[in-house]
């Protein structure tokens, strides 16, 4: 909860240098993607999931959008210097 609304404190100022958030794009979209990890396997945003394990039988394997166990995927800053990387890639 708390990342979730200092988030909101600091999304348009802070995180986005002051040009305020992309026309059509909620305040949740940037709370929740910033730096909130995903409630649950199906949760329909990209985020990084740093703390929730998940077995594939919790999830629905074609639409998720994170990774399953964090502790399996980041073994250091370049898997996650990797992951960023290669998450941006896809979305831009």
């Amino acid at each position: 909860t708390y990342t979730h609304e200092m988030t909101h404190d600091s999304d348009q100022d802070i995180y986005l240098g002051g040009y305020g958030r992309r026309s059509g794009l909620g305040p949740e979209f940037f709370a929740k993607g910033l730096l909130q990890a995903p409630d649950h396997p199906y949760d329909a945003t990209i985020t990084i999931n740093s703390i929730l394990k998940h077995s594939k039988s919790d999830s629905l394997e074609g639409s998720r959008l994170q990774v399953l166990d964090p502790t399996e995927r980041f073994q250091n800053s370049a898997d996650l210097q990797n992951y960023v990387h290669n998450m941006f890639d896809l979305i831009y």
